[in-house]
């Protein structure tokens, strides 16, 4: 049960993320089932972001485990884009980050 509920807390969280990003000019594709590296994959003038997305109900930033960092940056690096972990506070803020150089992005 507790897994179900998270899966579906994440689900929203990335279609919070996908609309953030649509509105800004993004295209954006959602991966089926979250099975991948990123959740999401978003392009826009020449730019391509795969997206994993965090998200916590608590007031601190969401962490990334070695391996889920590992698998992103190889996707993204297969697929020739930037691997971006985006973070969705408990009050709906959304942050990106690069996992190659641990800047913050914007969209």
């Amino acid at each position: 049960m507790v897994l179900r509920n998270k899966f579906r807390i994440g689900v929203k969280k990335e279609k919070i993320v996908k609309k953030k990003l649509e509105r800004r000019g993004w295209k954006v594709k959602q991966s089926s089932a979250s099975r991948g590296a990123s959740d999401l994959i978003a392009w826009k003038n020449g730019r391509k972001w795969f997206i994993q997305v965090k998200s916590t109900i608590k007031n601190k930033e969401p962490t990334m485990r070695a391996a889920e960092k590992r698998r992103l940056k190889i996707q993204a690096s297969k697929g020739k884009g930037i691997p971006v972990k985006a973070t969705v506070t408990r009050g709906q803020k959304i942050r990106f980050y690069s996992l190659r150089t641990g800047r913050r992005l914007k969209p």
